[in-house]
């Protein structure tokens, strides 16, 4: 039974990780080379709500391949400064899809998946982040 383990679960073992691997890359590379399709800004202007759409074709084939096996899109939020403050691009839960364009609800990134809509809650991307509240001094 040890040769078994050692001779072919092993190697299969191995495969396994780098064929994990080569996704992965694939999905930095097509996320790296990936078009921005659309920017919408939040009500008080403090961050942007980018989405994106993976880039495959420069990886040919292999990317055809990638492709099959994750989302096209992404979605990416950004403050005043360009500072990258949330991205769905690691999400494997979700399968984001671009059927409705992407939206604010105050201080939520909405962004639509198969499943409905995905949201980024984030504080310094509130209207009221920004302005004091009326009648204090």
């Amino acid at each position: 039974m040890g040769w078994l383990v050692r001779w072919l679960l092993m190697p299969l073992g191995m495969l396994l990780v780098l064929l994990l691997l080569g996704w992965l890359g694939i999905r930095q590379y097509s996320a790296y080379h990936a078009f921005e399709e659309d920017a919408v800004a939040s009500s008080g202007g403090n961050c942007t709500l980018k989405s994106y759409i993976r880039n495959y074709k420069p990886l040919g084939f292999v990317g055809r391949i990638g492709s099959g096996y994750s989302s096209r899109y992404f979605y990416r939020v950004y403050d005043r400064a360009g500072d990258l403050l949330a991205t769905s691009e690691w999400n494997f839960s979700e399968y984001e899809i671009d059927d409705f364009s992407a939206h604010w609800v105050r201080r939520m990134a909405m962004y639509p998946t198969t499943d409905g809509w995905a949201s980024f809650s984030l504080k310094q991307c509130d209207v009221s982040a920004e302005q004091p509240e009326a009648g204090r001094q």
